[in-house]
């Protein structure tokens, strides 16, 4: 809790997509319980995320 608000999650989705981005990647999914986390899911908009159906 400590950590919470300080850029730190950002920091290393942003790194995360630099990597993929190195290794060739067009785009990342992320497959979240937007339900019962809408923190993260404030944090995937922010990154330029966006909800998509998915089936299964």
């Amino acid at each position: 809790p400590e950590a919470r608000g300080r850029g730190i999650a950002e920091a290393l989705m942003w790194h995360a997509f630099a990597a993929f981005r190195a290794r060739g990647a067009a785009h990342v999914d992320l497959k979240t319980n937007t339900v019962e986390n809408a923190a993260a899911v404030r944090l995937y908009e922010r990154l330029g995320m966006f909800e998509v159906d998915w089936a299964g």
